[in-house]
């Protein structure tokens, strides 16, 4: 459970291949969960979950590093909260698998 304004958890993940071939990656993970996703630039790639009866929803970011690895970020989206119980991890794990799995 991680605690900040706002709460956020984020890890680094190294695949040892291109940027190209890594955003291709991310996107099939992102398909796979029928997650939405939004483009900003070549190497960043943005979600966010709805609000629901537990939380304001989630802000998910993942750039491509010049090495071609991955940094992950899941941040609570309403700044002020300061506790996610876990949430924020979970959402890094499941996409981590997902992108480990697409390879």
């Amino acid at each position: 459970m991680a605690f900040g304004f706002p709460a956020y958890h984020e890890e680094i993940i190294n695949l040892n291949i291109s940027k190209d071939d890594s955003q291709k990656i991310i996107l099939k993970a992102f398909k796979s969960l029928n997650i939405p996703f939004s483009v900003k630039d070549e190497y960043t790639i943005t979600s966010s979950t709805p609000t629901s009866i537990l939380s304001f929803g989630f802000n998910i970011s993942l750039r491509i590093l010049e090495d071609g690895s991955i940094f992950i970020k899941s941040s609570c989206a309403l700044p002020t909260q300061c506790i996610d119980f876990g949430t924020n991890q979970e959402n890094v794990s499941k996409i981590k698998s997902a992108i480990i799995k697409a390879k």
